[in-house]
């Protein structure tokens, strides 16, 4: 326990220094301000500024209502009446037949059911312009009443720290497991560049105390430096809500830190150090690693299913929009603890490659 101790201090201080680790820990950085400055400068929501910052910052969750049916068929009707030829390969007629509807739906005050059974009887084959036009125009920015309401309402009892929370360790998780291909794939490349394993073995250094040690010193200011991003962002939401008014819940946060977030860390590092090992050339492990941490990601992109889907194939959990019921916990639950287990035993078989490794090296 001693020799492993005394090897994470040391990794630590080699991490902590290296030029490596302090870009990946401003890219981390830069990229979680972005992500969550219109979150940190415009919510709780007090004005129209607010939405509209909000909106254009590219995060509208929560800020679009659903249109009266009065509103929508104005909304469609201007929709129709804005429609350049150009829309239609320059096709006069089309063009003619749809802004004619648009002053129809104003003239006579349609609603919708008259709006989509005037557009069957007169317009053919450019029905479904009418039909895009209403799903296109179905919701609005809301004031801030309806805004704070609707909130609410797509929080279902939970707090918007919770929301915060959610998204920081889905993107955490997305930006950590790129960080930590560079960050540990080189960890025993230099042991290997510079013969270290005939020295360390020489030294009587059990191999599971040498890699849990080197594990844990290079994963620790990692971790350091994403609870620590965590607790500014947390802090400073809760004081922000909590001068309005607001409920929160400051441990939000920290639950889901810990139950999504460090066993995709501890799982993804310890899977590139296994592999990492298995290759002579750790450069050789980097196709495998990058498409598995890309499949896990972006499964969509692969097989069509949704993006926070929970699987045990996947070690990662997207949470960002993710809806928990009791089922679905049950299953967090196993496939967290499974990753937990796997981390354990890729460590264990890491321990043995490296043992492989150091007596080669030893005998010549």
């Amino acid at each position: 326990m001693r020799s492993i101790w005394q090897i994470t201090k040391f990794e630590v201080k080699q991490q902590s220094k290296s030029l490596l680790f302090l870009i990946c820990t401003i890219l981390l950085i830069y990229n979680m301000y972005q992500e969550f400055r219109p979150l940190l400068t415009y919510y709780p929501i007090q004005s129209d500024s607010d939405i509209s910052q909000l909106a254009q910052s590219g995060n509208p969750e929560h800020l679009q209502v659903l249109r009266s049916e009065k509103e929508l068929a104005l909304a469609v009707s201007k929709y129709l009446l804005d429609l350049s030829p150009e829309y239609f390969e320059n096709n006069l007629e089309a063009s003619k037949k749809l802004r004619r509807l648009g002053e129809e739906i104003q003239k006579k005050q349609m609603n919708i059911s008259q709006i989509l059974a005037y557009s069957k009887e007169n317009l053919n084959d450019w029905f479904y312009w009418v039909e895009g036009a209403i799903e296109s125009e179905k919701y609005r920015f809301g004031t801030v009443e309806e805004v704070n309401e609707k909130l609410k309402k797509d929080l279902d009892g939970k707090y918007f720290t919770y929301e915060v929370a959610m998204r920081f360790v889905d993107r955490a998780q997305v930006f950590s497991s790129i960080i930590v291909i560079p960050l540990f794939v080189l960890m025993f490349y230099k042991d290997r560049r510079y013969q270290m394993e005939e020295l360390i073995h020489s030294k009587k250094i059990k191999p599971h105390e040498y890699i849990i040690g080197r594990f844990s010193g290079g994963m620790l200011p990692l971790v350091a430096v994403l609870f620590l991003l965590a607790t500014i962002i947390n802090i400073w939401m809760c004081i922000k809500f909590i001068k309005v008014g607001e409920t929160v819940n400051f441990l939000d946060m920290y639950i889901n830190f810990f139950l999504f977030l460090l066993p995709s860390i501890l799982f993804s590092s310890v899977f590139v150090v296994f592999l990492s090992l298995v290759f002579r050339n750790s450069i050789a492990a980097l196709p495998v690693l990058f498409m598995y941490f890309i499949f896990n990601i972006s499964e969509q992109a692969f097989t069509g299913r949704e993006m926070n889907t929970v699987s045990m194939y996947k070690f990662m959990i997207r949470t960002d929009g993710l809806i928990i019921d009791y089922k679905l916990f049950s299953i967090i639950v196993e496939n967290r603890l499974l990753y937990l287990l796997m981390s354990l035993v890729f460590l264990a078989l890491s321990a043995k490659l490296w043992r492989k490794r150091s007596i080669s090296a030893a005998k010549g």
